[in-house]
This record gives C-alpha cells, sequence and structure tokens, in this order.
C-alpha cells in the first residue's frame, strides 16, 4: 500500500483525479505516508529540489521554525487524510520558506480547514509561480497570521469547499 501511495504522490494531478477512485479514498486515508521537512533553529538553512513530502497529522508538511530557512524547487506536497492541515508553514521571527513552483495538493472533500501556505508569529512564506488545490471545506491556500505570505508569478489556487478563500488575512498576506 505504501507503495501504490508514493506512486500516486509522484504522478501528474490530473492522472491522480482519473485513476483514483473514490471507493480508494478512505483506503488511502489510513496510510501513513507521512514525509515532512524541517528546519528548526537559526542557521538551520536547507534546500529542497523535485521532492515530494507529506502529512497526514497537524505537523506541516514542510515547516521553518525559531529562524529556520528553507528554499524549495518543484516539490510536491500532499496534505492527506486524517489530520493533513498546512503544506508550507514559516513561524516566528527570521524562519522563512521560499518556494518556487510548488504543486500543493488536498484532494479528500472531506478534510477541512486546510491551508497551503502560513506564516505565523514573524514567520514570511514567498511562493513564486505552482498551484495549490484544496478541495475541503473551511480552507485558504494562504494565510499571514501575525506573518507574511507573498505569491509571485503564475499561482494558480483552487478552493472547492464551503467557506473556502484564497487568502486570510489575519496580519500580513500580499
Amino acid at each position: 500500500m505504501r507503495a501504490f501511495l508514493r506512486l500516486l504522490l509522484n504522478l501528474n494531478l490530473w492522472v491522480k483525479l482519473s485513476v483514483v477512485p473514490i471507493s480508494f479514498l478512505p483506503l488511502i486515508s489510513a496510510v501513513r505516508g507521512d514525509n515532512v521537512l524541517v528546519a528548526d533553529g537559526v542557521g538551520h538553512n536547507l534546500r529542497s529540489e523535485g521532492k515530494t513530502y507529506s502529512t497526514s497529522t497537524s505537523q506541516p508538511a514542510v515547516l521553518a521554525t525559531r529562524g529556520g530557512t528553507i528554499f524549495s524547487i518543484d516539490d510536491r506536497i500532499a496534505l492527506l487524510p486524517l489530520g493533513g492541515v498546512t503544506a508550507f508553514q514559516a513561524q516566528g521571527l527570521g524562519s522563512q520558506i521560499t518556494a518556487q513552483n510548488p504543486i500543493i495538493t488536498a484532494l479528500e472533500p472531506s478534510q477541512t480547514g486546510i491551508s497551503g501556505s502560513k506564516g505565523l508569529d514573524g514567520g514570511l512564506v514567498t511562493i513564486n509561480g505552482g498551484r495549490i488545490e484544496i478541495l475541503g471545506d473551511r480552507g485558504f491556500g494562504l494565510i499571514g497570521d501575525n506573518g507574511t505570505v507573498t505569491a509571485k508569478g503564475a499561482l494558480s489556487i483552487s478552493m472547492t469547499g464551503v467557506d473556502s478563500h484564497g487568502s486570510k488575512l489575519a496580519e500580513s498576506v500580499r
């Protein structure tokens, strides 16, 4: 089953939608496919290129905290049931994530409160191009909550659920 999940995460989004029957979604949600990237602390600088990250818990898939920095190029992020909530999160002063052309997906309609990226408590997330697609209710593509989220270039944000929004400004979203 893990091999099947890994294969799904590496396929093109449109192929995933046509290949995965709805009956498979509960089966996939029972599998822990978590693969996260964390830069924790000043001087912890990470670079990721063409990788796949996923989370099925409240742990963000890609997290920069306490001054850590992450530079991401062409990465794919999957927010999985049962509790995958956030793709990119920069939390705390000096924490920074720069993402070039990421593909962020949360394809389970029963998931709620999903966000593509968050800047919290002074953290900065910059997304240059890419795609965010979230199907569940009460989701947000970009959230600035006493932090900053900047979108540049051709970033596509698709929100399908009830009370879902492309961005939420609690403090700073550009």
